[in-house]
């Protein structure tokens, strides 16, 4: 039996019938269904929806490729809830769960778990749990509950098998969100123990943006039966009028962070913006470059609390931030040797070449400020930001697939969007590369020349060398340490420890910074008409949130006016 189920056949791409109804009610889901979706202001599927919901409301294994911010996420939520719906009404003594959803990150699981909550509000007696958002001891209690659909990343799913065996006698649905992610992230043992527990049969759903055929691994691990390959004739990209993508050249690092620098302040770059960088120490030197301009960005890298980066992407998409600095190591997977080695190289001589360090396994004290990587974070895959204009890539990425991934968190469903990225002389050669790709996908060059011509820029160049000079490595572990004092003075759990310690407290909340950054002038933010382009001088440049309200001027009276003019007489106003 084993055999047979490892055997996997692929027919050919389906495309969608043409249908006279429009909207979703061509699919015959639950009315009660329809009703959450007119509440969301879903007014039509989109294309991979049209595809992917009928063949999965008759129980076919579908491996589907759409590209990010096609609506993925409803199109294999949408069948599944109503498929259990169904199940639930039909067996009233058969208790579940009966779907899974599989996420390689717990911000993803966050999100597929919201959306889920929404579409299920109609139906009281429908239970979801998010495993990722739980602490083991919670999982522990959660287990004894009944629920129908669970949504977690696999090393939170793996415990819960190890300890509830039964778990998934009643599964009939399973679905792999960015499934490609699930091996490279390093889950294969997790996948593996999560595979013995399933039942014989069940339905298997698996989409990403950039889904593969050679798929063998994870297909004939998780696939019972004859798969349906589902690809959209959209491609991995938008089209060139929805998706603007832009490549600038720098001759070097100080240069990069000038250039983004001017594109800010002179409103070059307008709306909410993501900028991608390659570590998490540029996350940190990067937003305290900013903030010498008066520029407020918040940081979102994997060495955050799983908690802490959801609240910050709730905080970026609520529109607090314009600007959300994110690196994404763990989506590249790779190994905390291959981070430090594109730390030195992402710095791209900021403090001359690398000296080689001698390795420290002994010492088990970790350094101030570092903390353990996150493998089940993730950033450039799968998170839904909202309303994103603008993409930068102020680190090249490393490869075509993260790059995808990246550019797709902009020109999301029907919007359009911006991609720019930024490339020194050690970058150009991946770029090359990277551009190649994008033109053979795309079957056209995509990414234009953004000309810079950095003489306009002097005046900036001088100001970003002075504040890169005062972000010494001493100022990033200080914003380092800063952030996770913030995390243990937030902490819900800290709270009656603190009640008790008010002193302990009081310390944390007044300990003041060893080093900062030091700026010889206040102004250095301030955008004077010299500094500006020829091309944009007139334009306004200050910054609104400073300025104050209009107020309407009122009528002084005579005695006012006449205080007014002995005030600024000197020999009036003279006094010993």
């Amino acid at each position: 039996m084993g055999k047979k189920n490892k055997k996997v056949t692929v027919e050919e791409p389906e495309e969608a019938e043409p249908t006279t109804e429009s909207g979703f009610s061509q699919f015959d889901l639950d009315e009660r269904i329809l009703k959450a979706i007119g509440e969301l202001g879903w007014e039509k599927p989109t294309q991979v929806q049209e595809g992917l919901i009928p063949l999965a409301l008759e129980g076919r294994n579908i491996l589907a490729r759409a590209r990010t911010g096609s609506g993925k996420t409803a199109a294999f939520l949408l069948p599944v809830i109503q498929n259990v719906l169904q199940i639930s009404s039909d067996n009233e003594e058969e208790t579940g769960p009966f779907a899974v959803f599989i996420a390689p990150t717990k911000e993803l699981a966050a999100q597929i778990f919201k959306l889920l909550t929404q579409l299920t509000s109609p139906f009281p007696f429908l239970q979801s749990i998010n495993f990722a958002e739980m602490d083991e001891t919670n999982v522990e209690v959660m287990l004894g509950e009944v629920v129908d659909m669970i949504v977690s990343t696999p090393g939170r799913l793996a415990n819960a098998v190890a300890s509830k065996p039964a778990l998934f006698n009643n599964i009939r649905h399973v679905v792999l969100d960015e499934a490609d992610l699930l091996l490279s992230f390093g889950y294969k043992d997790e996948m593996v123990a999560i595979k013995d527990a399933l039942p014989k049969m069940y339905q298997s759903i698996f989409t990403s943006a950039t889904l593969n055929e050679d798929m063998d691994d994870i297909k004939s691990m998780l696939v019972t039966g004859p798969v349906v390959s589902l690809k959209l004739k959209e491609g991995q990209l938008p089209s060139s009028d929805q998706l603007t993508q832009y490549r600038i050249t720098c001759n070097s690092d100080e240069e990069r962070f000038t250039i983004l620098l001017s594109l800010i302040k002179l409103k070059l770059l307008v709306g909410k913006s993501i900028i991608f960088v390659a570590t998490t120490d540029r996350c940190y030197k990067l937003s305290l470059f900013l903030q010498a301009f008066q520029i407020n960005a918040c940081i979102l890298n994997a060495q955050m609390p799983a908690n802490y980066r959801c609240h910050v992407v709730q905080e970026f998409n609520e529109g607090r931030y314009q600007f959300i600095i994110a690196s994404d190591m763990s989506d590249i997977g790779v190994s905390n040797q291959d981070d430090a080695k594109d730390e030195e190289e992402a710095a791209d001589g900021e403090d001359g070449p690398p000296a080689k360090k001698p390795k420290k396994k002994k010492s088990k004290k970790a350094k101030p400020g570092s903390r353990k990587l996150d493998k089940e974070s993730g950033v450039a895959r799968g998170i839904d930001f909202h309303f994103v204009s603008n993409v930068v890539n102020f680190d090249f990425p490393p490869s075509t697939e993260v790059y995808i991934h990246r550019v797709g968190r902009t020109a999301r469903g029907y919007n359009k969007g911006t991609a720019i990225s930024f490339a020194t002389p050690n970058e150009t050669s991946r770029a090359a590369e990277i551009e190649a790709d994008i033109a053979e996908i795309t079957g056209e060059n995509r990414l234009l020349p953004y000309e810079i011509n950095m003489k306009d820029f002097d005046a900036f160049f001088l100001r970003s060398r002075e504040a890169l000079s005062a972000i010494t490595k001493s100022v990033i572990r200080e914003a380092r340490l800063a952030e996770i004092k913030r995390e243990i003075l937030r902490s819900k759990q800290l709270e009656a420890y603190f009640a008790k310690n008010p002193r302990e407290k009081a310390v944390l909340e007044n300990d003041r910074k060893l080093f900062k950054v030091n700026l010889h002038s206040v102004a250095i933010s301030d955008v004077p008409e010299y500094i500006v382009p020829k091309p944009l001088r007139g334009m306004d440049f200050s910054n609104s949130k400073h300025k104050r309200p209009n107020m309407r001027k009122r009528k002084q009276t005579p005695a006012q006016k006449k205080q007014k003019a002995k005030k600024s007489d000197p020999l009036r106003s003279f006094k010993f």
